[in-house]
């Protein structure tokens, strides 16, 4: 269970991540594609929104691995193991 919570945690704290993501004030927010690839497919002047992107990309894998962590805890809190008794 703390797998599938810790996989669903990376989700939402991913998609967390990309709606937190910086934008700029002529553009607005970088595209999905160009998040994911930190800026590489950018060409002539859009060079210069490069570090943008590297930003948005940090963003968002870091809300993927803190979505992941909290989602694996919250699923080891959950499980409950059976008590023993001594004999």
């Amino acid at each position: 269970m703390s797998k599938l919570l810790a996989v669903i945690g990376a989700a939402v704290g991913g998609a967390i991540g990309f709606w937190m993501r910086p934008s700029n004030v002529f553009l607005g927010k970088l595209d999905f594609m160009t998040t994911l690839t930190r800026g590489s497919n950018l060409k002539g002047l859009d060079e210069l929104l490069k570090s943008q992107a590297e930003a948005s990309s940090n963003m968002l894998i870091g809300g993927v691995v803190i979505g992941a962590i909290i989602g694996f805890l919250i699923g080891k809190a959950l499980i409950k193991k059976p008590k023993t008794t001594p004999s």
